[in-house]
């Protein structure tokens, strides 16, 4: 029997599996989708060019924000499924206090896993000085954080991504939510974004739903 969650969690092999395939086409570099899933589903160039236009888009305004923040400034990444972003900031050698991901634990613990499994991830996370901690749909390490919770559940949700992760509510933080809010009721994704402006002096959201 299908659980409420089971089509949301689906979206995110569905959009991990495009991912793949656009960036086997040379849309874009991203050498760290592959860890996430095994193979790429051919997709038709319409889906391949919109997930473009959408890394594109993302990365355009996190640019913009990191160029005009620098250093002291955080990252949540709602929903972020199997999302790579961490890693290629890395390798763009960008600079921010924080980067925290959420997703449903299903999610986030299989995310665990994967990370755990592959020293081309777990190298981008953590130093040998850094503390990693790691639990079944949790991981902590640096300046990476991965949680589990249900966006809908505000209180857990406000424990593991300010207290847990270490969020500043002072600093400028942009939330990234891509294909996240279309899967929630209107009371309960106003719910969260009013949690988000009443507690975050300087917050910024970044949303695409189709």
């Amino acid at each position: 029997m299908m659980s409420e969650e089971d089509p949301v969690i689906q979206t995110n092999i569905d959009a991990a599996l495009s991912k793949r395939d656009a960036v086997s086409k040379g849309y874009w570099h991203d050498p760290y989708i592959q860890y996430f899933v095994k193979s790429s589903e051919r997709k038709t160039p319409e889906i391949s060019r919109g997930y473009y236009a959408r890394v594109q888009a993302v990365k355009m305004l996190l640019d913009k924000f990191l160029k005009l923040y620098g250093p002291e400034c955080q990252i949540v990444n709602l929903g972020a499924g199997f999302d790579t972003l961490f890693w290629r900031l890395m390798d763009d050698k960008a600079q921010f206090r924080s980067l925290v991901e959420v997703d449903l634990p299903a999610v986030t613990t299989r995310k665990c896993y994967y990370i755990r499994l592959r020293k081309q991830l777990l190298k981008g996370i953590a130093t040998e000085d850094d503390d990693v901690r790691v639990s079944a749909s949790d991981l902590h390490a640096g300046h990476y954080h991965l949680v589990g919770c249900d966006l809908r559940e505000l209180d857990v949700f406000e424990a593991k991504v300010v207290h847990e992760s270490g969020l500043d509510l002072k600093l400028p933080t942009m939330f990234i939510a891509e294909c996240v809010l279309v899967y929630m009721s209107c009371d309960e994704s106003s719910a969260l974004l009013s949690w988000i402006t009443r507690n975050f002096s300087n917050a910024v959201l970044v949303s695409y739903d189709p």
